[in-house]
């Protein structure tokens, strides 16, 4: 008796084979990478998201507690109680009060602060004193990263914004009634912000931006 002819796979049904499951593989392997991608960009911005909150409450109590009090620096310059900096920095420096001392520390609950932007950094600067001497030593706090645009601009008594503050470069100008801020960040593009200063009540009805 012939025996039978056992059925096998030919040479090219096993290429044909290896080939699919190659593109199943890069399939899967493409998806897996993308899956991952997506991971990390979520939890970036959500790292993101938690910093420009903590941003904004910083900036909400700052604005809440500013001061009419203007500053004597260790060079013997007087400075505004709010004085938006001329440079390149935009920087917006502040006398605050109403700082907390939880443990009763033997030390002022007034404070000078600053936010600048440095290298696409906003970055936030507090001295511990208003009037400062040669060894007040300034602490720095980086905020907020991948910032490409900030704005400052300040709501007068007459219900109009200005680009600066003070206005007529006097020390003893009042406080501004309100602050507004335009910052754009690379991930999550342009917030704006109202911040009320002290126990102002919003504006009902805003002018115009105006320069300084």
């Amino acid at each position: 008796m012939k025996k039978k002819q056992q059925a096998g796979f030919t040479l090219l049904e096993i290429l044909v084979a290896v080939f699919i499951i190659g593109i199943i593989a890069v399939v899967m392997v493409r998806g897996l990478q993308i899956v991952i991608s997506t991971k990390d960009n979520l939890e970036r911005n959500d790292a993101q998201m938690q910093e420009l909150n903590l941003t904004m409450s910083l900036l909400a109590s700052d604005m809440g507690n500013l001061i009419n009090r203007s500053i004597l620096q260790a060079n013997g310059q007087t400075l505004p109680a709010v004085i938006m900096h001329d440079d390149a920095t935009e920087t917006l420096e502040f006398s605050r009060g109403g700082v907390s001392n939880p443990l009763a520390q033997h030390r002022s609950t007034l404070q000078r602060d600053a936010y600048q932007i440095k290298q696409g950094r906003l970055i936030r600067v507090t001295w511990p004193v208003l009037d400062q001497v040669t060894n007040t030593m300034p602490t720095s706090r980086i905020l907020l990263k991948d910032v490409t645009y900030i704005k400052w601009e300040f709501l007068g008594n007459d219900n109009r914004f200005y680009a600066g503050w003070p206005v007529s470069g006097a020390n003893n100008q009042p406080l501004p009634k309100a602050v507004h801020l335009t910052l754009t960040l690379h991930k999550l593009g342009t917030i704006k912000r109202l911040f009320v200063v002290g126990n102002s009540t919003p504006p009902v009805a805003i002018e115009p931006f105006v320069s300084r």
